[in-house]
């Protein structure tokens, strides 16, 4: 394996994890507007904690 592809397989990793905790902390904070509230997805109600 060629460093290039190190490097590449590492940022790919590391975004990979750093989008998955921003999804789990997007799923777990409440709306701003009172009125909408969109629908979940069956994707998004296993990531909520509560």
């Amino acid at each position: 394996m060629k460093f290039a592809e190190k490097v590449q397989k590492c940022v790919s990793h590391a975004m990979i994890k750093k989008s998955e905790s921003y999804a789990i902390k997007n799923a777990n904070s409440a709306c701003m507007s009172w009125l909408y509230q969109p629908k979940e997805s069956e994707n998004i109600k296993k990531l909520r904690k509560f």
